[in-house]
């Protein structure tokens, strides 16, 4: 009965400031009636789990002269239901003090920036009454009913009473408006409401410390860099739980989600049609997929080897990050000289030539034949051109016979092809005779790789000195004697 009192005296000499410490009072009065659930609505989280915007509200909360007496009525208590089926009142046996301010409150706990109630709230229009009473036939006004249970944090207006407290002589059922509406203000909302879904309301609902537009959940192509992509209606900031859906950069590559190469079908961030959220954001190096699109994958691709050689198991590393070399061909993944020999693995792609000195690899050397890269490959002496093994006929000194393509300066192991003038006549290999079969130099076709530069011994044999025919008779005897050049 005391706090009736003290509503009905503030309802009559409409005093702001007090009413607004009695209505905090009132609060805690009022809503422990309806469980330990209504409390917390208003003084901690409107809604368990959320202190964020719940609701959208598309308008304002704007004041007006609260004549017609009797045909305009204010919310002296409202009951409202969410989701779940849970409900809650404000207001009690009757105090528009109390419901207006929180209404405004909740807004307040919610971040809305729209315009505040400051005075009861509009329950309905069209209503008649005299004498003291109200009839209360009028026509409810819905959107500030509807807005009212929204700012306290629940999706469905119920019911309401517009009669106050005060039971009064003058007011024995109590009052609907104000003593005198003439001198005072009530509040109307003119507008929408929606619920706000998680990518719109300002809060980081799966606590990944991205929050709407930031979260890769509220974009449609799983991408938080798109600003294109970013949709306020998705109602999830939480992933499936994959490494493609959770908001994380989890293989460190700078790249998120939808922005992550890794989380495409077809390795296209570019393309939201073929960002998987099930699919795994790891290293480039240890996703099973081929990143870079040249045909290796993880283990077998040079790029995820410390030294670029997929052939040294040694070297894996699982944990890169890239598949992708820097643009050269030592760092492609590619046998470009066709020469059985990938990037770290090819000795052109190595300072010193050694493909295994992990130190001596060059990602950004160029993987070239061997009789195009300028480098002496065989260690004759000779490169590219001046090597007889990058002639097709073996001579080095037939400038028409040099071909850049061919794969290797190293030759077969015979003298012919060895880039050497192994028998001191000043030719070598195809430009020398004894390589060829039928002892032409001029024809390509007759070159041998495989022969001895070094000619065929020539024996000179005389008998008794003698340069011609000698007769021996039986029993009897000659002696021979021989040179060889």
């Amino acid at each position: 009965m005391k706090f009736r009192a003290i509503e009905a005296w503030l309802a009559k000499h409409q005093a702001p400031l007090l009413a607004g410490v009695v209505a905090f009072i009132l609060i805690f009065g009022v809503l422990t009636a309806v469980g330990p659930a209504g409390i917390e609505r208003f003084v901690g989280n409107l809604v368990p789990g959320v202190s964020a915007a719940q609701f959208t509200f598309n308008g304002n909360f704007t004041q007006e002269g609260a004549n017609p007496k009797y045909g305009k009525t204010w919310i002296a208590s409202i009951t409202c239901r969410n989701g779940s089926g849970s409900t809650t009142t404000v207001g009690g046996t009757g105090n528009p003090f109390v419901v207006y301010q929180a209404v405004a409150a909740g807004l307040g706990q919610q971040g809305s920036s729209i315009a505040r109630p400051t005075r009861p709230l509009v329950r309905s229009d069209g209503g008649t009454g005299g004498g003291f009473r109200w009839n209360d036939n009028g026509v409810e006004h819905l959107p500030t009913l509807t807005a009212s249970c929204a700012a306290l944090g629940y999706d469905t207006y119920v019911s309401s009473t517009c009669l106050d407290a005060e039971r009064s002589g003058r007011y024995p059922g109590g009052k609907c408006n104000f003593h005198s509406p003439g001198n005072d203000q009530v509040s109307r909302y003119s507008g929408t409401v929606s619920p706000s879904t998680q990518c719109s309301n300002t809060n980081d609902d799966d606590r990944d410390g991205a929050v709407d537009a930031d979260d890769a959940q509220c974009h449609t192509d799983g991408n938080p860099h798109n600003a294109a992509s970013y949709d306020s209606t998705l109602d999830r900031e939480q992933g499936t739980g994959a490494s493609c859906s959770d908001g994380r950069d989890n293989d460190g590559d700078g790249r998120i989600d939808g922005g992550d190469a890794d989380c495409h079908t077809d390795g296209n961030v570019g393309n939201p049609a073929s960002y998987n959220p099930n699919w795994t954001e790891a290293p480039d190096c240890s996703d099973g997929a081929d990143n870079d699109g040249d045909g290796v994958v993880d283990a077998a691709d040079a790029q995820c080897h410390t030294d670029g050689n997929p052939h040294n198991r040694a070297s894996y590393d699982p944990n890169r990050i890239s598949e992708h070399g820097t643009g050269a061909s030592c760092s492609d993944g590619r046998d470009n000289d066709r020469d059985g020999r990938i990037d770290g693995g090819d000795p052109d792609c190595h300072t010193d030539g050694n493909p295994n000195n992990p130190a001596s690899y060059d990602p950004n050397e160029i993987e070239a034949p061997d009789c195009s890269d300028g480098a002496d490959n065989d260690r004759d002496g000779f490169a590219d051109a001046a090597d007889a093994q990058c002639h097709t006929d073996g001579n080095p000194d037939n400038r028409t016979s040099y071909n850049p393509n061919l794969i290797t300066e190293r030759g077969t192991g015979g003298t012919c092809s060895d880039g050497r003038d192994n028998d001191g006549d000043n030719l070598t290999d195809g430009g020398d005779p004894n390589c060829h079969t039928d002892g032409n130099p001029n024809n390509p076709g007759s070159y041998d790789p495989d022969r001895d530069e070094h000619p065929d011994p020539v024996v000179d044999v005389r008998a008794n000195g003698s340069d011609g025919p000698i007769t021996v008779a039986h029993g009897g005897a000659f002696g021979l004697t021989w040179t060889t050049s």
